[in-house]
């Protein structure tokens, strides 16, 4: 699955960010780290978080950066295009 991911979308832009990822993650395989990875986006947006006052983690990072939700999407669309175009 993650080959096929990685093929499709661009194979050498995407090749190192997965191996600097592997680096980080306790991940027996690419396959299992695409799924971490999935998982960890999903618990940043949908896991409210007690100390922070039932803030998800986006919602936290938001709030400190005083911007909307929308913004931060296209924030980080942006920084998505910019980094796949390199």
């Amino acid at each position: 699955m993650t080959k096929q991911i990685i093929i499709k979308l661009n194979y050498k832009k995407f090749k190192p960010l997965l191996d600097d990822l592997i680096t980080m993650c306790p991940a027996h395989s690419k396959s299992e780290l695409v799924g971490l990875c999935v998982y960890l986006t999903w618990q940043h947006c949908n896991n409210e978080i007690k100390e922070l006052d039932c803030l998800t983690m986006f919602e936290y990072l938001c709030k400190i950066k005083d911007i909307t939700k929308e913004k931060a999407l296209i924030d980080f669309l942006q920084e998505y295009n910019h980094k796949i175009r390199k």
